[in-house]
């Protein structure tokens, strides 16, 4: 019964009232100030942006002979209502398109998501012990609470979450939960609605204690050392997802790609080992099994694929993975 209490508080936590806060969360653009500061680092990440496998757009379409076209299209896990240009674009073929399919379709279905937000805060309540005991030394667990206690955590209830769940917390900025407080729901959450409202019922690709099981991979071999940073780096937090928005919005999935190993691209380094290994988790593993699940929708044509656009580009994204599976697949260039 503890333990409901604890989740049912947690969840309570994310779904509270809040009021309207800015569009850009008060954070800047990386990339426009590396731009100004270093054209040099601006230049690192535009040449590996350039590099990237199929990383020349959102929305592609799938085809093969005999058979209706079918789409596949990037999201992105945000309620910034700037993303709307995307979804704008593509809802006419979520509307005319025999199936619908996104990543978890519990977390798009109302009368689900509620249910499934549950599951997930229940995933999170401790079982390796307290998540602030690992943070040393005692100057790190001070701000790493302090931080939490500016997200409604405060270290009494820190402290019986896995730190997994924490560093997701702190992982975007504490405006996106502000929006979701109003009212506003994310990209993936717009197709599933555009789908339901044509008379579909979202196909899920995933099962969400398969995605539970990613969470828990967060923070790699040192989650305890990943929270501190996180913590740490919180307006590089905002920052980020605002310089990620105006990439997605502006149709740059290559430049998506490079962001997320931003510091690598700029030291000229390969991923390293933990990035990698942390990859192979998050995306690529992911990619097989979504073309795996995917493939029966298209081999029966007018099906609307919809996964986070990190999912797309790169030798193991889906583009590739449809490819190698006999579909010709080319981007769909905004006019």
């Amino acid at each position: 019964m503890a333990a409901r209490v604890v989740a049912l508080s947690i969840w309570l936590l994310m779904t509270a009232s809040a009021q309207a806060v800015p569009t850009t969360c008060g954070a800047s653009d990386v990339l426009a100030k590396l731009r100004v500061e270093s054209p040099e680092g601006y230049q690192r990440v535009a040449s590996a942006a350039r590099d990237v496998p199929n990383g020349e757009g959102m929305l592609w379409k799938i085809e093969k002979p005999g058979l209706a076209p079918s789409y596949l299209f990037g999201t992105m896990h945000s309620t910034d209502p700037r993303a709307d240009r995307q979804v704008a674009r593509v809802r006419p073929l979520v509307r005319q398109s025999r199936a619908v399919a996104v990543e978890i379709s519990e977390l798009v279905t109302p009368g689900l998501k509620d249910k499934a937000s549950q599951e997930i805060a229940r995933a999170g309540l401790a079982r390796s012990g307290n998540a602030l005991e690992g943070l040393w030394p005692p100057s790190n667990r001070a701000m790493v609470e302090d931080v939490l206690g500016t997200r409604g955590l405060p270290p009494e209830r820190a402290q019986r979450l896995e730190t997994w769940f924490l560093i997701v917390a702190l992982s975007s900025p504490p405006c996106e939960r502000q929006r979701r407080n109003l009212g506003l729901i994310s990209v993936d959450e717009k197709i599933g609605l555009a789908a339901q409202k044509s008379g579909k019922a979202p196909v899920g690709l995933e099962k969400l204690e398969d995605q539970i099981a990613v969470l828990r991979r967060i923070g790699g071999f040192n989650p305890s050392l990943a929270l501190i940073q996180v913590a740490r780096s919180q307006s590089e937090v905002a920052d980020m997802r605002e310089t990620m928005t105006q990439a997605y919005i502006g149709d740059r999935l290559g430049e998506l790609a490079a962001l997320a190993r931003l510091s690598e691209v700029l030291a000229g380094q390969p991923a390293t080992i933990g990035h990698d290994s942390f990859s192979r988790a998050l995306l690529d593993d992911r990619n097989e099994v979504m073309r795996e699940r995917a493939l029966p929708l298209l081999e029966k044509g007018g099906a609307f694929i919809a996964v986070g656009a990190l999912h797309l580009p790169g030798e193991r994204g889906l583009v590739a993975l449809l490819k190698s599976s006999g579909y010709n697949v080319n981007v769909v260039k905004r006019r």
